[in-house]
């Protein structure tokens, strides 16, 4: 009876981590694909030339690796 309760206990403990980390992953998948529509926008209103348009994109992906270190 006891192994029965554990597991129920494991299944419940275990879906809100699995909630948690699926937001997040749609989150950040939607601020990376908002920051690729943006750039353009971003270019015009900055005027930004091709490199420091892409170099905005780049320090994005950069900040993932920073945060990950």
């Amino acid at each position: 009876m006891t192994t029965t309760i554990d597991t129920q206990k494991d299944q419940q403990s275990s879906i809100m981590p699995m909630f948690i980390i699926g937001i997040l992953f749609f989150i950040f998948g939607f601020v990376t694909w908002l920051n690729g529509s943006l750039i353009p926008f971003l270019k015009i209103i900055c005027e930004l030339n091709e490199f420091q348009a892409l170099f905005v994109t780049f320090a994005f992906y950069i900040a993932y690796t920073v945060m990950v270190w």
